[in-house]
């Protein structure tokens, strides 16, 4: 599958895979921003990405930016006909003030297809074996 990607400055850095079989491929900061703890804001990764008919583009926490920093994606959704710049939304959920530098990589972007679906209006779903019980319902 091809990947048509726009970058708005010659200085953004394409998305990088960085092991092959990695599910996710990097994005980086187009800008240096900094997150006070508690803080929320949008980053600029400089490019413009056409997610490919019938797929949606999932953007996750990269894992070492996770646990040392303790930053996480919000808002991680990209369909298939947006054509703007993918922002990505940040939050800071560890004490500490953090520094996202210009180039750095912060998180990564999935690409999925998706399964046609039709919504239906039952009265009444199917019984299945967990039933109604919710969280912790496996065990501990």
């Amino acid at each position: 599958m091809e990947l048509q990607v726009k970058r708005l400055e010659k200085s953004v850095s394409l998305p990088s895979i960085a092991k092959k079989g990695d599910a996710g491929f990097d994005l980086q900061c187009n800008e240096t921003i900094e997150l006070l703890p508690g803080e929320r804001k949008t980053v600029s990764t400089g490019l413009q990405i056409a997610v490919p008919e019938n797929h949606v583009g999932i953007i996750k926490d990269r894992g070492s930016v996770s646990l040392q920093k303790g930053l996480h994606c919000l808002a991680g959704v990209f369909d298939t006909g947006y054509r703007g710049e993918w922002k990505i939304v940040m939050a800071n959920l560890g004490k500490e003030k953090v520094t996202l530098e210009k180039g750095m990589r912060f998180c990564q972007a999935i690409i999925l297809p998706l399964a046609p679906v039709t919504v239906v209006e039952v009265k009444e779903l199917n019984e299945t074996e967990r039933s109604h019980t919710g969280f912790g319902s496996s065990g501990e």
